[in-house]
Protein backbone atom coordinates (compact mmCIF):
# COMPACT_ATOMS: atom_id res chain seq x y z
CA UNK A 1 0.00 0.00 0.00
CA UNK A 2 2.89 2.75 0.80
CA UNK A 3 4.42 2.16 -2.23
CA UNK A 4 0.78 2.45 -4.47
CA UNK A 5 0.63 5.73 -2.13
CA UNK A 6 4.14 7.25 -3.02
CA UNK A 7 3.21 6.03 -6.95
CA UNK A 8 -0.33 7.83 -6.86
CA UNK A 9 1.87 10.95 -5.37
CA UNK A 10 4.37 11.06 -8.05
CA UNK A 11 1.96 10.34 -10.75
CA UNK A 12 -0.09 13.64 -9.46
CA UNK A 13 2.80 15.62 -9.12
CA UNK A 14 3.91 14.60 -12.85
CA UNK A 15 0.36 15.64 -13.76
CA UNK A 16 0.35 18.92 -12.26
CA UNK A 17 3.70 19.58 -13.61
CA UNK A 18 2.79 18.98 -17.54
CA UNK A 19 -1.02 20.50 -16.54
CA UNK A 20 -0.62 22.62 -19.83
CA UNK A 21 -1.00 19.06 -21.54
CA UNK A 22 -3.62 18.16 -19.72
CA UNK A 23 -6.11 21.17 -19.60
CA UNK A 24 -5.89 21.10 -23.54
CA UNK A 25 -8.81 18.34 -24.15
CA UNK A 26 -10.71 20.04 -20.64
CA UNK A 27 -10.62 23.31 -23.25
CA UNK A 28 -11.33 21.30 -26.11
CA UNK A 29 -14.63 20.48 -24.41
CA UNK A 30 -15.39 23.77 -23.30
CA UNK A 31 -15.05 24.97 -26.66
CA UNK A 32 -17.19 22.73 -28.51
CA UNK A 33 -20.11 22.76 -25.41
CA UNK A 34 -20.41 26.69 -25.90
CA UNK A 35 -20.32 26.61 -29.68
CA UNK A 36 -23.48 24.40 -30.14
CA UNK A 37 -25.59 26.56 -28.77
CA UNK A 38 -24.06 29.59 -30.63
CA UNK A 39 -24.61 27.53 -33.89
CA UNK A 40 -27.98 26.11 -32.94
CA UNK A 41 -29.78 29.36 -31.94
CA UNK A 42 -32.30 29.40 -29.29
CA UNK A 43 -34.59 26.76 -29.72
CA UNK A 44 -34.49 25.22 -25.85
CA UNK A 45 -36.04 21.82 -26.69
CA UNK A 46 -33.78 21.29 -29.53
CA UNK A 47 -30.81 22.48 -26.97
CA UNK A 48 -32.11 20.08 -24.08
CA UNK A 49 -32.28 17.06 -26.93
CA UNK A 50 -28.79 17.12 -27.53
CA UNK A 51 -27.13 18.40 -24.66
CA UNK A 52 -26.18 14.90 -23.24
CA UNK A 53 -25.16 13.65 -26.62
CA UNK A 54 -23.13 16.55 -27.05
CA UNK A 55 -21.44 16.83 -23.41
CA UNK A 56 -20.66 12.77 -23.90
CA UNK A 57 -19.48 12.92 -27.41
CA UNK A 58 -16.48 15.95 -26.22
CA UNK A 59 -15.66 13.92 -23.10
CA UNK A 60 -14.98 10.81 -25.04
CA UNK A 61 -13.19 13.14 -28.06
CA UNK A 62 -10.88 14.77 -24.81
CA UNK A 63 -10.17 10.93 -23.60
CA UNK A 64 -9.04 9.96 -26.81
CA UNK A 65 -6.62 13.21 -27.54
CA UNK A 66 -4.83 12.66 -24.51
CA UNK A 67 -4.30 9.18 -24.14
CA UNK A 68 -1.81 8.62 -27.16
CA UNK A 69 0.83 10.21 -24.20
CA UNK A 70 -0.36 8.05 -21.09
CA UNK A 71 2.66 6.18 -20.95
CA UNK A 72 4.84 7.88 -23.68
CA UNK A 73 6.76 9.99 -21.55
CA UNK A 74 7.32 6.74 -19.60
CA UNK A 75 8.20 4.66 -22.04
CA UNK A 76 10.57 7.14 -23.45
CA UNK A 77 12.84 8.14 -20.54
CA UNK A 78 13.10 4.54 -19.46
CA UNK A 79 10.44 4.69 -16.44
CA UNK A 80 8.52 2.11 -17.57
CA UNK A 81 11.50 -0.68 -17.66
CA UNK A 82 12.80 0.39 -14.35
CA UNK A 83 9.06 -0.11 -12.84
CA UNK A 84 8.40 -3.69 -14.52
CA UNK A 85 12.40 -5.08 -13.73
CA UNK A 86 11.17 -3.74 -10.21
CA UNK A 87 9.54 -6.92 -9.04
CA UNK A 88 6.41 -4.37 -8.59
CA UNK A 89 2.97 -5.29 -9.82
CA UNK A 90 2.13 -3.56 -13.00
CA UNK A 91 -1.31 -3.13 -11.64
CA UNK A 92 -0.07 -0.60 -9.49
CA UNK A 93 1.01 1.56 -11.88
CA UNK A 94 -1.92 1.54 -13.93
CA UNK A 95 -4.16 2.17 -11.23
CA UNK A 96 -2.21 5.10 -10.00
CA UNK A 97 -2.31 6.40 -13.30
CA UNK A 98 -6.18 5.74 -13.85
CA UNK A 99 -7.06 7.57 -10.65
CA UNK A 100 -4.94 10.52 -11.51
CA UNK A 101 -6.11 10.65 -15.01
CA UNK A 102 -9.53 10.69 -13.65
CA UNK A 103 -9.40 13.31 -11.16
CA UNK A 104 -7.27 15.88 -13.80
CA UNK A 105 -9.49 15.23 -16.38
CA UNK A 106 -13.11 14.21 -15.65
CA UNK A 107 -13.09 16.16 -12.41
CA UNK A 108 -13.40 19.31 -13.91
CA UNK A 109 -15.64 18.64 -16.10
CA UNK A 110 -18.42 17.39 -13.85
CA UNK A 111 -17.72 20.46 -11.60
CA UNK A 112 -18.21 22.91 -15.07
CA UNK A 113 -21.30 20.49 -15.74
CA UNK A 114 -23.75 23.04 -14.28
CA UNK A 115 -22.56 25.74 -16.56
CA UNK A 116 -23.20 23.21 -19.20
CA UNK A 117 -26.44 22.86 -17.83
CA UNK A 118 -27.15 26.88 -17.89
CA UNK A 119 -26.16 26.88 -21.70
CA UNK A 120 -28.48 24.31 -22.50
CA UNK A 121 -31.20 24.63 -20.35
CA UNK A 122 -30.94 21.60 -18.70
CA UNK A 123 -32.97 20.94 -14.95
CA UNK A 124 -30.59 20.09 -11.86
CA UNK A 125 -31.96 16.48 -12.08
CA UNK A 126 -31.41 16.27 -15.72
CA UNK A 127 -27.50 17.43 -14.58
CA UNK A 128 -27.60 14.68 -11.60
CA UNK A 129 -28.22 12.19 -14.53
CA UNK A 130 -25.54 13.32 -16.70
CA UNK A 131 -22.96 13.60 -14.06
CA UNK A 132 -24.13 9.85 -12.64
CA UNK A 133 -23.37 8.16 -16.25
CA UNK A 134 -20.20 10.36 -16.62
CA UNK A 135 -19.10 8.87 -13.00
CA UNK A 136 -20.17 5.75 -13.99
CA UNK A 137 -18.94 5.52 -17.67
CA UNK A 138 -15.86 7.43 -18.06
CA UNK A 139 -13.72 5.20 -16.06
CA UNK A 140 -14.19 2.94 -19.07
CA UNK A 141 -13.13 5.33 -21.72
CA UNK A 142 -9.81 6.34 -19.55
CA UNK A 143 -9.17 2.42 -19.22
CA UNK A 144 -9.60 2.43 -22.78
CA UNK A 145 -7.78 4.85 -23.76
CA UNK A 146 -4.73 3.90 -21.86
CA UNK A 147 -4.84 0.51 -23.43
CA UNK A 148 -4.79 1.73 -26.51
CA UNK A 149 -1.47 3.89 -25.62
CA UNK A 150 -0.02 1.30 -24.40
CA UNK A 151 -0.66 -1.30 -27.52
CA UNK A 152 0.65 1.71 -30.09
CA UNK A 153 3.87 2.58 -27.56
CA UNK A 154 6.53 1.79 -29.91
CA UNK A 155 4.73 2.84 -33.24
CA UNK A 156 5.62 6.23 -33.75
CA UNK A 157 2.65 8.90 -34.30
CA UNK A 158 0.34 5.84 -32.91
CA UNK A 159 -2.73 8.78 -32.36
CA UNK A 160 -4.61 7.96 -35.80
CA UNK A 161 -3.90 4.25 -34.93
CA UNK A 162 -4.63 4.19 -31.11
CA UNK A 163 -8.36 5.83 -32.72
CA UNK A 164 -8.97 3.14 -35.13
CA UNK A 165 -8.44 0.66 -32.34
CA UNK A 166 -10.41 2.03 -29.44
CA UNK A 167 -13.09 3.98 -30.81
CA UNK A 168 -15.71 0.75 -31.27
CA UNK A 169 -15.12 -0.18 -28.28
CA UNK A 170 -16.44 3.48 -27.17
CA UNK A 171 -19.77 2.53 -28.39
CA UNK A 172 -21.09 0.45 -26.02
CA UNK A 173 -20.64 3.05 -22.92
CA UNK A 174 -22.01 6.00 -24.99
CA UNK A 175 -25.32 4.20 -26.20
CA UNK A 176 -26.07 3.07 -22.96
CA UNK A 177 -25.39 6.03 -21.03
CA UNK A 178 -27.05 8.81 -23.50
CA UNK A 179 -30.00 6.02 -23.28
CA UNK A 180 -29.87 6.31 -19.47
CA UNK A 181 -30.10 10.21 -20.07
CA UNK A 182 -32.92 9.69 -22.44
CA UNK A 183 -35.14 7.52 -20.60
CA UNK A 184 -34.89 9.41 -17.49
CA UNK A 185 -35.91 13.05 -19.83
CA UNK A 186 -38.94 11.05 -21.05
CA UNK A 187 -40.30 9.98 -17.26
CA UNK A 188 -39.44 6.22 -17.56
CA UNK A 189 -36.55 4.35 -15.39
CA UNK A 190 -33.14 4.55 -16.40
CA UNK A 191 -31.85 1.61 -13.86
CA UNK A 192 -31.59 -0.95 -16.58
CA UNK A 193 -29.15 1.08 -18.26
CA UNK A 194 -27.01 2.57 -15.18
CA UNK A 195 -27.02 -1.36 -14.23
CA UNK A 196 -25.14 -2.05 -17.38
CA UNK A 197 -23.10 1.03 -17.60
CA UNK A 198 -22.00 -0.30 -14.08
CA UNK A 199 -21.46 -4.19 -15.36
CA UNK A 200 -19.12 -2.09 -18.11
CA UNK A 201 -17.19 -0.58 -15.58
CA UNK A 202 -16.60 -3.71 -13.69
CA UNK A 203 -15.78 -5.48 -16.46
CA UNK A 204 -13.07 -3.13 -17.91
CA UNK A 205 -11.68 -2.69 -14.12
CA UNK A 206 -11.30 -6.09 -14.00
CA UNK A 207 -9.71 -7.44 -17.69
CA UNK A 208 -8.05 -4.02 -19.33
CA UNK A 209 -5.39 -3.50 -16.60
CA UNK A 210 -4.20 -6.84 -17.64
CA UNK A 211 -4.27 -6.21 -21.34
CA UNK A 212 -2.67 -3.05 -20.55
CA UNK A 213 0.20 -4.82 -18.99
CA UNK A 214 0.64 -7.59 -21.13
CA UNK A 215 0.81 -4.59 -24.46
CA UNK A 216 3.84 -3.06 -21.95
CA UNK A 217 5.47 -5.59 -22.20
CA UNK A 218 5.47 -6.30 -25.56
CA UNK A 219 6.16 -2.61 -26.27
CA UNK A 220 9.31 -3.02 -24.12
CA UNK A 221 10.34 -6.09 -25.54
CA UNK A 222 10.24 -4.60 -28.69
CA UNK A 223 12.13 -1.47 -28.14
Amino acid sequence: MTVFLTLLKKEWLLAIRQLHNLLQPLFFVLILVTLFPLALGVDAALLQRIAAGIIWIAVLLSILLSSEKCYKSDFEDGSLTQWFLSGHSPLMLIGAKAIVQWAVQILPLLLALPLFGAFYGLSWQLEFQLALTLIIGSPSLLMLGMLGSALTLSVARGGMLLIVIILPLYIPTLIFALSAVSSYADGFSNVGQLSILGAIFLLTVAVVPLAIGAAIRVSLAEA
